[in-house]
């Protein structure tokens, strides 16, 4: 038999395992195909492609209710079937987001995070 898994039942083989630690890299071998199908897309573009083309059909952890945006992020990649238009592959609306624009947006909002003095254009 395998060791105990930490929080598992004794003599257990397997634990189905849900949440950011299975998303990681599954998200992660997602990337690489899509760095396979469109080399020249930036990561900002992969990103924006995975997140505009995410479902929000998600459950809560306890699999009854639906899950809000602070459970799911930005929904389910789904990777799988034809890359036909919607798909990850051809989103039809991606961002290519580069530091520039998140320093612009920060200065915008006014957080303070970056001297107001570096923020002048």
């Amino acid at each position: 038999t395998s060791p105990q898994a930490i929080g598992g039942i004794p003599g257990e083989h397997f634990m189905a395992i849900a949440g950011t630690s299975m998303s990681s890299p599954h998200v992660a071998g997602i990337f690489a195909l899509m760095d396979q199908a469109h080399p020249d897309w930036s990561p900002a573009t992969v990103k924006s492609a995975l997140m505009t083309t995410a479902h929000q059909d998600v459950r809560d952890n306890d699999r009854v209710s639906q899950a809000d945006p602070f459970d799911m992020g930005a929904g389910h990649a789904n990777p799988g079937g034809k890359w036909s238009k919607g798909s990850i592959a051809q989103p039809g609306l991606a961002y290519d987001a580069s530091l520039s624009e998140y320093t612009a947006f920060t200065c915008g909002m006014e957080w303070g995070v970056i001297p107001s003095e570096s923020c002048l254009w």
